[in-house]
């Protein structure tokens, strides 16, 4: 985790610097839009515009990864549960078998 905070505050600072650097204007035309602003902001809203895609791109499989960590944690928890029964149960059997061995004795 602290790799990509370093990477993201690396990221940060050149977009910054880059923002300082490039100050100058251009002209955007989209389908029937036309706007002029700084070069460095317009490559600012396009980055942030591709880690918004790449996020809502990626989140189904972190959502299915996520539902899939919940039902094998439940899973894993029905299992434990299973076996400290069936250790009770062996117990129990080996408990009953040691008196039946003892009876005899007596």
């Amino acid at each position: 985790m602290p790799i990509l905070l370093i990477l993201a505050l690396v990221v940060a600072i050149l977009a910054v610097l880059f923002a300082v650097q490039n100050t100058q204007a251009i002209t955007v035309s989209l389908l029937l839009w036309e706007f002029e602003q700084p070069l460095a902001l317009i490559l600012l809203i396009v980055l942030a515009l591709g880690v918004l895609i790449g996020l809502l791109a990626s989140s189904p499989g972190m959502i299915r990864r996520s539902f899939m960590v919940s039902s094998q944690k439940k899973k894993i928890d029905m299992l434990e549960k299973d076996i400290q029964q069936h250790k009770t149960e062996l117990a129990q059997a080996k408990q009953a078998l040691d008196e039946k061995s003892k009876k005899p004795e007596e």
